[in-house]
């Protein structure tokens, strides 16, 4: 497995993931504690779109991610450059740009506490993080639409790793793992019980996911990657495994 990169080389690679899942499943803490080793016990409920950027190794070779990460909340305007952003400030200012010129959809439902987001989100993403809390059933429940949406609009060849989050609260389990492993072997993923709260598996979940993207993914270049972004609308896609339109029943890896 790769390791976490604190030097100087350049990276070779640099892959988008996304975090996926309902509100409050513990999507920004793991994104916290991955990139910061931090936890926020006050954490507010994350609204827009944030992105953060980490460095690990792979058999020597340096890869970049950058993870996206999106909360439920009132959702005012989609103007200003408020609605992304870089939580350590590492991220190119060139692909800062182009997110900048994004356009986003959103839909509000209930109370505003709810925000459905559309290929934009997806786009460009080469793994994806599907999140659920082991202490909610109706997060579990809710993993279809959340796959669904991934496989729609990333694409079949997006990686996906099932998290199971807040494993520290096992005793509060309304989730067995049994079942959880049961979705990701009828899936073809993989799955991985974390808590972002002491750390449990988190860096490990990442980096499992990150490994999956670079086997596939290894011999293309981030040039080749970043040749085809369009400023303002980002067109670069994945390879398909067939031409064949994708039936409504979709599989990823």
């Amino acid at each position: 497995m790769g390791s976490l990169y604190n030097g100087d080389k350049s990276y070779k690679h640099m892959f988008k993931i996304v975090l996926t899942g309902d509100q409050g499943v513990g999507k920004s803490q793991l994104l916290s504690r991955f990139t910061k080793n931090e936890f926020c016990l006050d954490g507010a409920s994350t609204i827009g779109i944030e992105f953060s950027t980490k460095e690990v190794q792979i058999n020597g070779n340096i890869i970049r991610t950058q993870i996206w990460d999106t909360g439920s909340g009132p959702v005012k305007s989609l103007a200003g450059s408020g609605w992304v952003k870089d939580w350590n400030g590492s991220a190119d200012l060139q692909f800062k740009h182009h997110i900048s010129k994004l356009e986003f959809s959103f839909v509000e439902a209930g109370q505003e506490r709810f925000m459905a987001i559309t290929k934009p989100y997806y786009r460009n993403a080469f793994g994806a993080l599907l999140v659920f809390d082991i202490q909610r059933s109706q997060t579990f429940e809710h993993l279809d639409r959340w796959y669904n949406e991934i496989c729609e609009n990333a694409g079949a060849n997006c990686c996906i790793l099932l998290v199971g989050n807040k494993c520290d609260q096992h005793h509060m389990r309304e989730v067995m793992s049994e079942d959880a492993q049961n979705y990701a072997s009828e899936r073809n993923i993989q799955y991985m019980e974390t808590s972002a709260l002491d750390a449990t598996n988190v860096e490990q979940a990442f980096l499992l996911l990150i490994q999956d993207i670079y086997k596939r993914y290894a011999k293309r270049t981030t040039n080749e990657i970043e040749s085809n972004w369009t400023l303002g609308s980002p067109t670069f896609t994945l390879p398909q495994q067939h031409n064949k339109p994708q039936p409504k029943e979709y599989s990823c890896c």
